[in-house]
């Protein structure tokens, strides 16, 4: 070219709401609202039709009580709303946040807790 620049320029499309979303996931693939302690075990993540869905597993050092209080402080932090009567499991909890859908489950093992994530929206 006349200016001497080559290339290609891409331009991604993100709403205010995508932007939010994005800044409130930490960089390691981790749920801000989780505790420091909290390690990720696993992760996937899958599309069913429109929808993105994250399933992960983390060790925290926590007792479930402990845990699931931070959580609700955590979450309500955020804007996500508990819906109690969507819970299929007993130790399920069910949140909501406009389409996005969050199912926690956690496990008490020796060292505190494995907590199951499912992240959809």
């Amino acid at each position: 070219t006349p200016y001497g620049v080559k290339g290609l320029v891409s331009v991604l499309s993100i709403s205010p709401e995508q932007l939010r979303r994005a800044q409130e996931n930490q960089g390691n693939g981790t749920f801000n609202w989780l505790p420091q302690q909290a390690t990720l075990r696993f992760s996937q993540r899958s599309a069913i039709g429109s929808r993105h869905v994250t399933q992960q597993v983390y060790s925290v050092a926590l007792h479930p009580d402990e845990l699931a209080a931070h959580w609700q402080i955590q979450l309500r932090r955020l804007g996500w709303s508990e819906d109690p009567k969507a819970a299929w499991v007993a130790a399920a909890s069910v949140w909501h946040r406009s389409s996005a859908r969050l199912v926690l489950i956690p496990k008490v093992t020796a060292d505190g807790s494995y907590l199951f994530v499912h992240h959809s929206e």
